[in-house]
């Protein structure tokens, strides 16, 4: 279902202080990360590979201790089973199912909002596989497995990409400030941040600076997130036009970043977005937007037959309008959402 590619480049600078993360878990979904660390402010690239590495440590921890509950269960289960206790088994698996579909009729009852039709058609779904669950389980004369069923149990609890999200960006941000007095260096290890997670068809994203997220579908841009920086701040205002970004000369003045001090902590947050409203996902740094056009990113995008051919695609002209300009460290993620086979692969 999701393929991705990965692309890193230094360009024309001595040093590559963007980092970009990958992760797969088969229990939790993905986690996709780019950070851009800001080199006028030293240390830029520990800065990114502080916070992308946060970002995996945090979705490790998820998935480390989704098994360890499930482990936890399984022994619990297998102690049942030992004893003969058949029915407690059930009544374990039937209060989790339960307390999930007592959760979704809630959910209905409780969203006041303009999609609440979509939302009960979503919870209507997810009540019947409930129902299927539960008869599953009152139909088993004897359970042999006890891990089977710890399984059953693990898939009724759901991963919160929100959380893991707003944690990951606090974290950095601790981790930042932490190192910062450490080395007496208040005024470095700064970086913007862009992250994506996916959990079945359901995706959240997060990001601070400027490095970008984009959402492509049919073949063109339909969302990406809006920069933290003077030249969007001049769009909103009126006073230039969108496509005047990637060349105004305060370009690199951002007003939110990772790192900062004595100011609060301001990321955007998605909502929870339907992949199948979705073809693909572009994360990049500006070093990759500022040198292609939305309209090549669609372009190759229509062209391409795989995910890394679309990457490989893009990389090529951004290179290509960024030589001989001084050009900044450029990397990016590309995400695919309707292949049946994951892959990965990185560029340099």
């Amino acid at each position: 279902m999701i393929t991705y590619a990965e692309y890193t480049n230094v360009g024309e600078r001595e040093n590559n202080e963007d980092s970009i993360k990958s992760v797969y878990s088969e229990k939790i979904g993905y986690s996709f990360v780019v950070a851009d660390g800001l080199g006028g402010h030293g240390r830029g690239e520990d800065a990114s590979k502080f916070t992308v590495d946060t970002f995996e440590e945090e979705f490790t921890m998820d998935n480390k201790n989704n098994k360890d509950e499930a482990v936890n269960e399984k022994k619990d289960l297998e102690n049942k089973l030992n004893n003969g206790s058949t029915e407690e088994i059930k009544a374990t698996v039937e209060d989790e199912i339960t307390g999930s579909t007592e959760g979704i009729k809630a959910t209905v009852e409780d969203e006041k909002l303009e999609s609440a039709e979509n939302k009960e058609d979503d919870c209507e779904e997810e009540l019947t596989k409930n129902e299927e669950k539960m008869n599953d389980i009152s139909g088993t004369e004897s359970i042999k497995d006890a891990e089977e069923i710890a399984d059953v149990i693990g898939e009724m609890r759901s991963f919160d990409k929100a959380q893991y999200l707003k944690e990951s960006f606090e974290k950095s941000q601790k981790k930042l400030e932490i190192e910062q007095d450490k080395t007496g260096g208040v005024n470095e290890l700064k970086t913007t941040a862009v992250a994506l997670t996916i959990q079945e068809n359901k995706a959240m994203w997060g990001h601070i600076g400027d490095s970008r997220l984009y959402v492509f579908n049919k073949n063109k841009v339909v969302l990406r997130t809006l920069d933290h920086s003077v030249p969007q701040m001049l769009v909103f205002a009126g006073e230039i036009k969108e496509k005047k970004i990637r060349k105004h000369p305060d370009r690199n003045r951002l007003l939110r970043v990772l790192g900062a001090r004595n100011v609060e902590l301001k990321v955007d947050y998605s909502e929870e977005y339907n992949i199948d409203d979705c073809q693909a996902f572009l994360l990049c740094t500006d070093g990759f937007w500022e040198c292609i056009t939305e309209k090549k990113m669609c372009k190759f995008l229509k062209k391409s037959k795989s995910v890394e051919e679309w990457l490989e695609m893009m990389a090529k002209e951004v290179r290509k309008n960024g030589m001989g300009h001084n050009m900044d460290n450029n990397s990016a993620i590309a995400v695919w959402v309707k292949d049946n086979k994951r892959s990965g692969r990185l560029w340099m």
